[in-house]
């Protein structure tokens, strides 16, 4: 058994956590095969695999336990993101499951199955689910987020000054996020800034390493992402190893995108990287869209809107 915060919850042996990675890897290349139903039926195995096992485990804690089969769908949502060598699928599946609301699904779907005649009727529910269900897109963030080593929590300190006024000063909290976060979080929102505000976050170092501050533009799932610190062409000694417990500043003015659609989301990137990595790093993120092995990331999003000025 595994504790996780105030829960018990089983742990899977190592032949059925690998065989779990085995079917997605194999789900994720029939999608890029554009193999729908090859997916499919991994996915399917993958409930032949875990489900009844936890289910069976979950009704042993409680009479009114719900079954993991919806979080498979889940799952399938996320299948192009997923880093099938290094997270555990049962773990992603358990939290999808705990944080999935199961109304409107029907009886079937979220009842632990008690023999196999009602487990297989749970397998041809998933089974139809999975083809009503749109194909798995990747997300640009929950993509990258996944591949890091861990969150740096919420770790800034924003200040956002409108002319001679300090209208945001946020320090970060006194709690620490802990805990995994499948699906793309590590994220905290700064609400809607206005053109031409002054921002201002100062991120303190906890472990020496070198930084990396990226600005993202776009909806969830794509984004065009720059790099803000190290400058491509600023100072060559703001791309050198940074010490533990520095402060590390980034200013910058609000401005709106240029593209014709309003309400474009923002993003700052907070990644954080081992010492050995090369000075140009930063720029084999923006276009793999993956961290190095061992960085930890979060981002601010916000939204920019224009003052509506009062005629004279």
């Amino acid at each position: 058994m595994k504790r996780l915060g105030s829960r018990w919850r089983p742990l899977a042996p190592a032949d059925v956590a690998e065989a779990a990675r085995d079917l997605v890897a194999r789900a994720q290349a029939a999608l890029s095969d554009e193999y729908r139903a090859g997916a499919e039926r991994q996915i399917l195995q993958l409930y032949d695999l875990l489900i009844p096992t936890l289910d069976k485990w979950a009704l042993s804690k409680s009479a009114d336990a719900h079954s993991a089969t919806p979080a498979l769908l889940d799952l399938w949502h996320e299948l192009a993101d997923i880093d099938a060598e290094r997270e555990s699928i049962e773990e992603l599946l358990l939290w999808n499951a705990g944080h999935r609301d199961g109304t409107g699904l029907p009886a079937l779907a979220t009842s632990p199955a008690e023999d196999d005649a009602q487990q297989a009727a749970q397998r041809d529910w998933l089974a139809q689910a999975l083809k009503e269900a749109p194909l798995p897109c990747s997300h640009w963030w929950r993509q990258l987020v996944r591949r890091a080593q861990g969150s740096l929590d919420d770790c800034a300190h924003i200040t956002v000054q409108r002319e001679a006024s300090v209208v945001v000063e946020r320090p970060p909290p006194t709690h620490s996020i802990t805990g995994p976060q499948p699906g793309g979080l590590a994220t905290t929102s700064l609400g809607a800034l206005q053109s031409g505000d002054r921002l201002t976050l100062r991120w303190p170092l906890r472990l020496p390493g070198r930084v990396l501050v990226l600005h993202a533009l776009g909806d969830e799932r794509d984004a065009e992402l720059t790099q803000v610190l190290p400058a491509p062409d600023g100072d060559a000694s703001e791309g050198v190893p940074r010490r533990a417990h520095e402060v590390v500043e980034v200013v910058g003015e609000v401005l709106p995108s240029s593209a014709p659609q309003d309400g474009q989301e923002h993003s700052l990137i907070l990644i954080w990287g081992p010492e050995m990595l090369p000075a140009a790093w930063g720029q084999e993120v923006i276009s793999r869209r993956c961290v190095p092995v061992g960085s930890r990331v979060w981002r601010y999003t916000y939204s920019v809107y224009q003052p509506v000025r009062s005629e004279p």
